[in-house]
């Protein structure tokens, strides 16, 4: 196997010395491990953006440009570790090559397996041998992520992205979130007939979120982004060890849809299940006739599970639904 114009990857590392060098530009030659580590974690973040635009529109050059952005961050840090005369580019890849090939022994040895899930056992098996003596590696992790989030929220600030959060719901949200609903079609919908009629009074939602305060398992939220509502929905446990939260009661504020708050919403939701609610699995029912959310739904990575295809019926209406779940 053969890799096409290897003297490319050769030129860059040249281009990073040079730019390094006595000589070189006074920006590089100023930076150290620790002053990359903001664009690090900044690059790792906008090559998900490239991968995310390859996912929508199939154009591979965002992708292409942030993994670029992301190999010069890797070469400058290794340009860096070989002026302190610690490792370079080609320790790096040998160490890296070599792990890989350890771990994958029914590739490169004698070891049999059926699929993908006996590959991944016999990786942590040997992950966990090569560790041994280790273990002080890991020791900084937690502090490495709080960290991180830290300097995406200083990248976020800094250009200006536009941040959607939830926080609890609040009474005096109500009576905005039951304007956006305009007949007793988008009521249903929305609240899959816990409120059977149009339109939906303010104290109503109020009364029915009251009734659930005593519940450990229900967590009605409010979205908001820029100072004002956008968005409305709740999370409920399903399961008894809490590993799998439903999504329910999704609605963005009609007067804001057609701007991605709807995608938004749904991924800041998964975000809050995984990192708040412990959850292992976020699911969510949507109906066939609302194919706007299910583009959304399929957009953020829910996938169908077919066999919980039901039929929903109430008074007039009958609609066919779908059960979807994203693993987190």
């Amino acid at each position: 196997m053969e890799n096409k114009n290897a003297d490319e990857y050769l030129k860059f590392l040249d281009t990073i010395a040079m730019l390094r060098a006595e000589d070189g530009c006074p920006w590089d030659k100023e930076q150290t491990h620790e002053s990359l580590k903001a664009a690090l974690i900044e690059e790792a973040a906008e090559a998900i953006g490239g991968v995310n635009v390859l996912a929508e529109t199939n154009n591979p050059d965002s992708l292409k440009e942030e993994l670029g952005d992301m190999l010069l961050q890797i070469v400058m840090h290794a340009q860096i570790a070989k002026e302190e005369g610690f490792f370079d580019m080609e320790d790096i890849s040998k160490t890296v090559n070599e792990k890989m090939i350890r771990r994958h022994p029914h590739i490169f040895g004698d070891t049999k397996v059926n699929d993908s899930e006996e590959v991944l056992k016999n990786w942590e098996i040997i992950k966990k041998e090569e560790k041994k003596g280790k273990e002080w590696m890991d020791k900084g992790l937690p502090e490495a992520f709080d960290e991180a989030e830290m300097f995406i929220e200083k990248a976020r600030r800094r250009k200006k992205v536009e941040e959607l959060v939830l926080r609890p719901f609040k009474n005096s949200d109500a009576g905005e979130i039951v304007n956006w609903l305009d007949d007793e079609e988008a009521v249903i919908k929305w609240s899959a007939g816990n409120y059977g009629h149009y339109p939906v009074l303010p104290e109503e939602m109020v009364k029915l979120y009251r009734s659930k305060e005593d519940c450990d398992n229900y967590f009605p939220m409010t979205a908001v982004s820029d100072g004002k509502i956008v968005g409305h929905c709740h999370f409920v446990y399903i399961d008894e060890e809490k590993t799998e939260v439903r999504l329910c009661f999704v609605v963005v504020n009609k007067n804001e849809r057609g701007k991605g708050y709807g995608k938004k919403l749904v991924k800041a939701a998964v975000r809050y299940a995984v990192l708040f609610l412990g959850a292992k699995v976020v699911s969510l029912r949507v109906f066939d006739n609302n194919p706007y959310a299910r583009k959304c739904y399929d957009s953020c990575g829910f996938m169908e599970r077919k066999e919980n295809h039901s039929t929903f019926k109430f008074k007039d209406f009958e609609w066919g639904c779908t059960e979807m779940y994203k693993e987190v």
